[in-house]
């Protein structure tokens, strides 16, 4: 099944299941995806060691639809949950008669029944396009207790290039999370440093800086030589954790109650010391958008795929951190534990058709330096032409609201699919 494959492409999966359908679907045992034949009503001991549930992502898909009595796969789960760090029950979108899980809520209210440390509750999409009801369960130690560490400090390191119609919308929205931030201009020549100075009174701004030194500015994005002067702020500043962001990014904790700050301490206090983002690319649909608030300007987007994730933020580490080694997609280092939620990173890069044109065909492509293109960074405007359109079919893209977006998407947010 595509979603096992998908889930294995990240985690170690432990997939409990009768599997009666198995061989008829031609799923296989591989290195990170372990099918477990295991019947709930009969069997009370799961045949796996707790040292491999520990680092595993457990899995039941669609079982519950098959039981009379969907006590024994929670119950099954719940021992399982004693070790693993993540577990995921799905069922099919309700059309069948099972009593009690006909929706989300039902279900929540059946997983708190059985003592289930339910995460997420909502729905997801199979590869059909037909819903499913997921249940994302976290360790069964790992209850989320009260957020009240004051002194717990995250700082962002935020890289711009002519950004004057989002640069305060973006600092303000990082501040109003007690998110601090030092800022990198790669010498932008409109306002944005002008706007930057602006908060040089806020204690949230701890520093700012053109980069590099104007000697050696040139007229080249200097991407390579940015990625690592946040490596040495890395290593420099004090803080608890750190952030890689732009400012054309706005970044979301997965919980709805929890702010970003809230969400980085949460799962700092799981014991994780990174984490991995799913990106929605917002696109223009009109070209009516000047300046300022462009989260709520901006409605359209499509999710992003990047296989490789986007681990960019990460716990202050003793171990020398890298950022450059995969083109700023990933913070690397020794010893890294990347929490099994995904983070969200919106991001905002194309916000009209006369912003798209500067962006790409001046500030981007005649600027980007050769060596770099030649090991295949800075690929992603390779497909646009001088003349190209940017204001997107509204049709052809999702609708965000976030109360929606966190409901139905449920694994596509946490998991990145």
């Amino acid at each position: 099944m595509k979603i096992l494959k998908q889930l294995s492409n990240r985690h170690t999966v432990i997939c409990l299941d009768q599997f009666e359908e198995w061989s008829k679907s031609g799923t296989v045992s591989s290195p990170t995806l372990k099918l477990v034949p295991f019947t709930f009503n009969q069997q009370k001991q799961l045949p796996i060691h707790q040292s491999v549930l520990k680092h595993s992502m457990v899995v039941c898909l669609d079982t519950i639809d098959t039981m009379n009595n969907p006590q024994y796969v929670f119950e099954a789960f719940n021992t399982a949950m004693n070790h693993a760090s993540i577990g995921l029950i799905t069922k099919c979108e309700p059309t069948d008669t099972s009593p009690g899980m006909r929706d989300i809520d039902t279900f929540k209210t059946m997983m708190d029944h059985y003592n289930c440390n339910a995460q997420f509750v909502g729905y997801s999409y199979t590869d059909t396009g037909n819903k499913r009801i997921v249940g994302i369960i976290g360790n069964t130690h790992n209850y989320r207790a009260p957020i009240n560490n004051s002194s717990f400090k995250v700082i962002a390191l935020m890289a711009v290039y002519n950004e004057e119609d989002i640069i305060e919308y973006s600092l303000n929205k990082l501040i109003e999370q007690d998110i601090y931030v030092y800022v990198i201009d790669n010498w932008s020549t409109d306002r944005t440093l002008e706007i930057i100075q602006t908060f040089r009174d806020d204690p949230h701004i701890i520093g700012y800086e053109s980069y590099p030194s104007k000697n050696n500015a040139q007229k080249k994005f200097h991407f390579l030589e940015i990625l690592h002067r946040k490596e040495i702020l890395a290593a420099t500043l004090n803080a608890d954790w750190f952030i890689h962001c732009d400012a054309d990014e706005i970044r979301e904790s997965p919980w709805f109650d929890l702010n970003l700050k809230e969400g980085i301490q949460y799962i700092d206090s799981l014991g994780y010391n990174a984490i991995d983002h799913t990106v929605l690319n917002f696109s223009p649909t009109n070209d009516h958008f000047i300046s300022g608030n462009f989260e709520e300007h901006f409605r359209h987007f499509e999710i992003g795929v990047y296989i490789s994730g986007q681990v960019k933020t990460w716990k202050k580490t003793d171990n020398k951190v890298s950022l450059a080694v995969h083109g700023g997609h990933q913070a690397m280092f020794e010893g890294r534990r990347v929490a099994p939620f995904n983070f969200l990173l919106k991001h905002y890069p194309l916000r009209s058709q006369q912003h798209a044109e500067r962006k790409i065909f001046t500030e981007r492509k005649p600027r980007y330096r050769l060596d770099l293109k030649n090991i295949g960074w800075h690929s992603h405007y390779d497909q646009y032409e001088w003349g190209a359109p940017f204001i997107r079919n509204p049709e052809e893209l999702l609708v965000y609201d976030k109360e929606s977006f966190y409901k139905n998407y449920v694994l596509e947010r946490l998991i990145g699919f």
